[in-house]
């Protein structure tokens, strides 16, 4: 399946920034992608019970999805979540919290507060991933 080019629609977050979507009843985590999204997806990585794909091409964009704010977006590795509005990615994040206390904790309508916004959105990042090139 690796090297395969699929076209999935994207339903969730992880924690990590990954869209998920299904093909074939198996879980794909999708860098880059929004819910609500259809895309065309190259496989890179296939386990027994998952796959990880990169988007080649965007079909039906999400209306949440915008232009990143820095240029180094999705090269760095600093960030993970700018190519989504601010406020969605609020959104996102405490349905995360929601999820995991449900699936992970076992807890039945857990009672998560909507997260609080950041005064600051951008311009806080103290760390960046750099790798040297071999001349």
């Amino acid at each position: 399946m690796v090297g395969m080019t699929i076209e999935l629609e994207l339903t969730g977050m992880t924690p990590g920034g990954d869209a998920i979507g299904r093909h074939e009843g198996m879980v794909v985590f999708v860098p880059l992608g929004l819910p609500g999204e259809k895309v065309e997806v190259e496989l890179t990585e296939q386990r027994r019970s998952f796959a990880r794909g990169r988007i080649v091409r965007v079909l039906e964009a999400a209306p949440d999805r915008v232009v990143p704010s820095c240029r180094h977006f999705g090269i760095c590795g600093g960030c993970q979540w700018q190519q989504i509005d601010y406020s969605a990615q609020l959104g996102f994040k405490t349905e995360i919290v929601r999820e995991q206390l449900t699936r992970i904790g076992k807890l039945e309508n857990p009672p998560v507060l909507d997260c609080v916004p950041s005064e600051g959105a951008y311009h806080y990042r103290n760390h960046a991933r750099l790798a040297v090139a071999p001349s």
